[in-house]
């Protein structure tokens, strides 16, 4: 029996025999959401939680995803039925790494608690196991720093939603073996994933560090009074979004024409906000309490239906994408 997929649609052909296994740690909504996005890709995956209740509230997360998927037309039932005979949930560590090729580890953002899980799980996996943390920030060397084989570790950080969004990069460690990032990026790939190693650690990785230059000007214009939160957002939605989806920012820069690009960068970089300062459009709303959606207030005013309508039309664009 083979499974059919391609990178468009995330149907890679494996011999069942053949199947690779995985292992999600974390059931919140990234572990759930990276479970999905391997099992796509053909491989079976046991997404592990502490307790029957989170394992159950990781596997429901998982079903309306897929829901979504079929109410878009991404997915029939029949497809969707195959994806989710290949997860399997667990409440045991050691069992649900039994006979693993991957680990992603999905808890939450504590440093400790990060090293002291990969200490204690590499001894239960095989030699050949590729450890990985899904950690949007933090330095791999730090998190492996009291594991006993680190050349078999690295972050491999998924876009959120990890089964919307190709995106995945792979951040090393100094004693991450070429062989590890290698494998890690094969792997990905056989899912339909798209997957960008990068030579060495810097803060933010390569998502974050795009994405908060972009965030940092956008704030400064609406602080400067230049435009409103409102249109920036448009500029971005109905503009150089739409174009960077295609091109990125380097193609662009040759498409438009280097020569264009190098005399607008003589005069505007110097224009440009390099303030290393956290804005007060930022910093004042979190002061009060006001965090955005989670609280119904950030830099703009959230009710219940509007922020259900931005996160429909969201995963409907992510999923044309696909």
């Amino acid at each position: 029996m083979c499974i059919r997929v391609s990178l468009i649609s995330r149907e890679v052909c494996f011999e069942m025999d053949n199947i690779r296994k995985a292992c999600c740690i974390g059931t919140g909504t990234m572990g759930s959401s990276i479970t999905l996005a391997l099992a796509l890709g053909g491989m079976k995956v046991t997404i592990y939680g502490r307790s029957e209740e989170s394992v159950k509230r990781g596997l429901t997360s998982i079903d309306v995803f897929c829901g979504n998927l079929e109410k878009a037309g991404f997915m029939d039932s029949r497809k969707i039925r195959d994806v989710r005979e290949r997860i399997s949930s667990c409440t045991s560590i050691k069992k649900a790494l039994d006979g693993v090729s991957f680990v992603s580890e999905a808890v939450s953002e504590d440093l400790e608690l990060k090293q002291d899980l990969f200490a204690s799980i590499e001894s239960m996996v095989q030699d050949t196991s590729i450890l990985s943390s899904t950690t949007s920030g933090m330095d791999p060397a730090r998190i492996s720093l009291k594991m006993q084989r680190r050349e078999r570790f690295l972050v491999a950080h998924f876009s959120n939603p990890a089964h919307l969004m190709p995106f995945v990069e792979l951040v090393p460690c100094p004693l991450t073996s070429k062989e590890t990032m290698d494998l890690t990026g094969q792997l990905l790939e056989g899912c339909g994933l798209r997957p960008v190693p990068l030579d060495r650690y810097v803060p933010g990785f390569v998502f974050n560090r795009l994405q908060f230059a972009l965030l940092r000007e956008a704030m400064d214009l609406v602080e400067k009074g230049v435009v409103s939160a409102e249109d920036v957002d448009a500029a971005v939605t109905h503009g150089l979004g739409r174009r960077l989806a295609c091109t990125g920012p380097l193609r662009s820069a040759d498409m438009g024409g280097l020569d264009v690009f190098e005399k607008i960068a003589s005069y505007l970089l110097k224009d440009l906000c390099n303030s290393s300062e956290v804005s007060k459009i930022l910093e004042e709303p979190v002061k009060s309490g006001n965090y955005g959606t989670k609280t119904g207030s950030g830099i703009f005013e959230w009710t219940e239906e509007e922020i259900e309508k931005i996160r429909k039309d969201r995963e409907s664009i992510l999923i044309d994408f696909m």
